[in-house]
């Protein structure tokens, strides 16, 4: 028995019931029909650039060919205090969603792989640490089924 497609089966359902309603942002069944790299095309642009922020207006975002050694869509988004910092849409070589929390500020990302998918404003500001626990915890549990 493949056990690939029932984990990431439950990879979905976690991430809707960890509250991304658009688990498009990171859809792990589709990770291995990813768009090749060649082919991959994500939004790029920084927070001072209009339209960056929500993409209310998609003709104003710039899109960009993403390089062989970036696989990945991804959003980075920097907050301290509660007030945004940074934000970016660009195209990555590795992303893990998910925040880091520093001293003065958190950083987190959103990561996809498919044509134009970093469309998400917030990036992730999920609980991951309890995910990826609970993820670890099903993983094992398969392995030894």
């Amino acid at each position: 028995m493949d056990r690939l497609p029932v984990f990431y089966t439950l990879l979905d359902i976690l991430l809707v019931v960890a509250g991304r309603k658009d688990n498009s942002v990171l859809n792990f069944s589709r990770l291995s029909h990813a768009v090749p790299a060649e082919k991959l095309r994500c939004y790029d642009c920084q927070q001072n650039q209009h339209g960056c922020l929500s993409l209310a207006n998609f003709s104003h975002v710039p899109v960009t060919y993403c390089d062989l050694d970036q696989p990945h869509c991804m959003v980075k988004r920097v907050e301290s205090d509660g007030k945004l910092r940074d934000f970016s849409r660009s195209c990555a070589s590795k992303c893990l969603p998910g925040c880091e929390r520093g001293v003065s500020h958190t950083t987190c990302f959103s990561c996809c792989n498919t044509i134009r998918c970093n469309t998400d404003s917030k990036a992730s500001r999920h609980c991951t640490r309890a995910l990826f626990i609970l993820l670890m915890c099903v993983s094992v549990w398969l392995l030894k089924r």
